[in-house]
């Protein structure tokens, strides 16, 4: 996955996501990222690793960002399928 930023220069922000299924977090499946020194407030993209859930189902990844002052913006994913492993 990569998310791409804009505005954001110097000591940014924290990116949360997490896995939801039927608009449920699956908690085992979520992070916080630290982003520091990003070198231009110009769109920035950032590689994010997401895992696959590991179970057949319908999926979204849920993205809040955060600056110094708090929440800013959330985003979700379009809507992916994880097919039977077998």
């Amino acid at each position: 996955v990569s998310v791409k930023t804009s505005g954001y220069d110097g000591e940014c922000c924290r990116l949360e996501w997490t896995i939801r299924q039927d608009g449920t977090r699956l908690p085992a499946f979520s992070d916080q990222l630290a982003v520091r020194g990003i070198g231009s407030p110009i769109d920035r993209d950032w590689p994010i690793w997401v895992p696959n859930p590991g179970r057949q189902g319908d999926f979204q990844v849920a993205f809040d960002l955060y600056d110094q002052n708090g929440h800013t913006s959330d985003m979700t994913s379009e809507p992916f399928t994880v097919a039977d492993p077998a």
